[in-house]
């Protein structure tokens, strides 16, 4: 603290104590002198209380930020792994539509070996009416062949219902297969779009969050508040 201005009236008294050489006023002057420097001493007392204040003030803040950090990191860690497992959902879902690719695929093949299948019965049977017209034009039969020539025919006919029948039947379910693999593949597709959606839903959640992290961080860090509990900090 810098030393006080001698009033004139204190020049005044000292100039009469070096005059005077009186002893009482020269005690009354020791006794002064000793009460200015108790007033400074508590003065600076004060000071020293209001300084350890601000930095008890200071010390808690800093640990409140390295928390509020922490836990800033922390949710940046959980936004990852969330951000990795969207990743291998939709890897699992790519396969699951290639297996399904590849069933489609299958079923067309089926598909084309039983429409050859049909058309090959479709010949045999065109073959085997033209066998019987040329049986019933031939007039030189006895009633036995012919009987035979008809019981092999009708033979022959049920073994063309029976397997016309069976391809049927195999027929509508390859389509069946084939409308349950489209169905499948739609919902693979819109799945593969939601799974998409949400990557990207995720990706903006995490740098929103950094962002927020990050800025309330940079605001408190400088942030300088003039007055800690009414009173001015050293630093002001």
């Amino acid at each position: 603290m810098p030393p006080k201005k001698v009033s004139d009236s204190q020049k005044a008294v000292l100039a009469k104590a070096r005059e005077s050489r009186d002893s009482s006023v020269a005690q009354y002057n020791i006794a002064s002198t000793l009460s200015v420097s108790q007033e400074d001493l508590s003065d600076l007392k004060t000071q020293i209380t209001l300084l350890e204040l601000a930095l008890k003030k200071s010390e808690e803040t800093c640990a409140r930020l390295l928390k509020e950090l922490d836990a800033a990191n922390s949710k940046i860690a959980e936004l990852k792994l969330e951000l990795q497992a969207e990743h291998d959902h939709f890897k699992s879902t790519y396969q699951s539509l290639r297996t399904e690719h590849h069933a489609q695929q299958h079923s067309d093949k089926q598909k084309q070996v039983l429409a050859e299948t049909i058309s090959q019965l479709k010949e045999t049977t065109e073959i085997q009416l033209q066998k019987q017209r040329e049986l019933e034009k031939s007039a030189a039969m006895t009633e036995s062949e012919m009987k035979q020539v008809e019981f092999a025919n009708s033979q022959l006919q049920a073994e063309l219902l029976s397997n016309i029948q069976l391809f049927s039947k195999e027929l509508a379910l390859s389509k069946e297969m084939l409308r349950k693999s489209q169905a499948a593949l739609k919902g693979s597709k819109s799945e593969i779009y939601n799974l998409k959606q949400k990557c990207s839903h995720s990706a903006k959640k995490q740098e929103n969050a950094v962002r927020r992290a990050k800025s309330k961080v940079v605001k408190e860090s400088t942030t300088f508040y003039l007055l800690q509990k009414g009173v001015y900090s050293k630093e002001v």
